[in-house]
């Protein structure tokens, strides 16, 4: 029994390094959830990435991706990457939020929520993101390269409903409930 906790808590702590020490994203791009656009730049987003984010049209989707590879193509497919990675995960957040407020109001067997839930983030992961477009890119004065990549709001409604639609698909039943 010792022997069986000391491995579990061995494996936790493992996870936890391995977590923590391979997190590719740059402090600033992991602090700066929750906060105001005029709020990012004391974060370390360089003035034309904030400038991006205030710009962004109300209702749209803007992703931040970042890399620092030294090579201009490596960084460009990667900070994109990162940047729709981003969006992908801001969509995955309020498709849940407005599953569970729906899924409250009603009986509903909580395993056919989980699996409508994992399938609906399977979905948006695997998103093409269409009309998604590249708002603002370039590099820092310390020479990391940054890109804004922004989902329009009707994009990005659309792409919710398709990926729900779809996920409805594969629980049975749950389709007229979301409908």
């Amino acid at each position: 029994m010792k022997k069986t906790t000391a491995v579990a808590l061995l494996v936790a702590v493992a996870l936890i390094l391995l977590a923590t020490s391979c997190n590719s994203q740059p402090p600033a791009q992991r602090e700066y959830e929750g906060l105001q656009p005029d709020q990012w730049a004391g974060y370390g987003f360089p003035a034309f990435v904030v400038e991006a984010l205030r710009n962004t049209p109300t209702g749209a989707i803007a992703g931040v991706g970042f890399s620092d590879m030294g090579n201009i193509t490596a960084d460009r497919a990667i900070a994109t990457t990162v940047a729709r990675a981003d969006i992908s995960r801001q969509l995955v957040v309020v498709v849940m939020d407005m599953v569970a407020v729906h899924m409250a109001g009603m009986e509903a067997d909580p395993d056919s929520v989980l699996v409508f839930q994992e399938s609906i983030t399977a979905m948006l992961s695997q998103s093409r993101l269409v009309g998604s477009a590249i708002a603002v890119e370039g590099r820092d004065g310390d020479g990391d390269y940054w890109v804004v990549v922004v989902l329009p709001a009707e994009n990005a409604a659309a792409e919710m409903v398709a990926v729900t639609e779809a996920a409805a698909g594969v629980v049975p039943g749950s389709g007229e409930s979301l409908r």
